[in-house]
């Protein structure tokens, strides 16, 4: 599909910075996102900040922002990817801005993303993502990226990829 491949190259991947903070936690406390999140209250924003920051510097873990290539560079949304203590094994998870959800874009996000993250992270063998068993999209865009289903646990799924 040319669309599909038009848009691969019109998206690029980038570390997280100060300056996406804002989005993030925008983001973050969308309602839809909170319905597919474990802790689906709100939070605040010193709350936000605090964890974030506290991300950005931490080596065990790594957030990237992807954005379109055209020239404002609209944010498409954030992935995320914490390492678990074994260091062979982390845990990833993806956030779309709510404007760039239904656009065929969170799965090019998500292969983009763990390309990034593999050649950064060459140890990791295995990436995990809990995804609530309600969120159909979100579960495609893994399951297209070749994760498979390892269990059901409450109301989300456990994802396996083998890197």
């Amino acid at each position: 599909n040319n669309t599909y491949i038009t848009k691969i190259f019109m998206i690029k991947i980038d570390q997280a910075k100060r300056e996406d903070s804002a989005d993030i936690f925008f983001w973050r406390n969308n309602l839809y996102s909170r319905m597919m999140f474990r802790r689906r209250q709100k939070i605040k924003f010193s709350q936000h900040k605090i964890w974030y920051f506290n991300s950005l510097r931490s080596k065990s873990s790594i957030i990237l922002i992807c954005k379109t290539l055209e020239e404002h560079q609209s944010k498409i949304g954030v992935v995320r990817f914490n390492i678990l203590k074994h260091k062979y094994v982390a845990e990833v998870s993806i956030n779309l801005s709510p404007k760039m959800r239904r656009k065929g874009l969170g799965l090019i996000c998500l292969k983009k993303s763990i390309k990034f993250f593999k050649e950064k992270f060459i140890d990791c063998k295995y990436l995990t993502a809990n995804v609530k068993i309600i969120n159909i999209p979100s579960i495609k865009i893994f399951k297209n990226s070749g994760f498979e289903t390892v269990k059901k646990q409450n109301q989300f799924l456990l994802l396996l990829l083998k890197l």
